[in-house]
């Protein structure tokens, strides 16, 4: 009886040893995958936007720009018709947010910028930037007067900024979509740009 307990375990052990190996062998060769899951990461945030771009245009104070009949959505022809052979012409790259190729047209004091259409042709204003007091701006606007002749003439802007020194009336630009900005350093104009918001 003895020998025949002994003969079970015996072939109890050798039957576990030999399960133990063929189950280790194949494990080695088929590894359990583990899945890492990654922490997942910040999302990247945008660049910070400028203030004026969070503007309502419907509520804004709507003011009228205009240098000798020369705005928004003048043509090409006119521009030069008023002021003559421009210092420096140059036509650059295609805009895929305007939808045409960009020119700029620059004179003393003062920069013109243009938006043609899909082929090239019929440039007309989006942008006029004036840093000189030779161009007058809307009857009596013009660089060095005064903020609060400004504020006289046009109301209250829709909102200022502190900018490097120098305060930004924000308007809006009578007729289209789109934002005047006027620089003061000392209460004194210094410059006027208006834009078209077009993309």
């Amino acid at each position: 009886m003895k020998h025949l307990l002994r003969y079970f375990s015996f072939v109890l052990f050798a039957f576990l040893s030999a399960a133990c190996l063929f189950g280790c062998s194949a494990q080695s060769q088929n590894p359990i995958n583990v899945v890492q899951t990654e922490t997942a990461k910040p999302t990247q945030t945008s660049l910070p936007l400028p203030n004026n771009s969070k503007l309502n245009t419907d509520t804004a104070k709507e003011i009228d720009l205009k240098i000798n009949g020369v705005g928004i959505s003048t043509s090409e022809s006119n521009v030069i018709q008023k002021f003559g052979k421009p210092l420096q012409s140059k036509k650059g790259e295609f805009d895929e947010c305007g939808g045409g190729f960009q020119k700029t047209l620059r004179y003393s004091g003062l920069v013109i910028e243009l938006l043609s259409n899909d082929k090239g042709r019929d440039f007309s204003v989006i942008t006029v930037d004036v840093t000189s007091s030779e161009w007058s701006v809307a009857s009596g606007l013009g660089v060095g007067v005064d903020a609060k002749d400004v504020e006289a003439k046009f109301g209250q802007p829709y909102e200022k900024e502190e900018r490097d020194g120098q305060v930004i009336f924000f308007y809006g630009i009578k007729g289209h979509d789109g934002w005047a900005n006027l620089f003061f350093r000392d209460s004194k104009l210094t410059q006027i740009r208006w834009s078209l918001t077009y993309c």
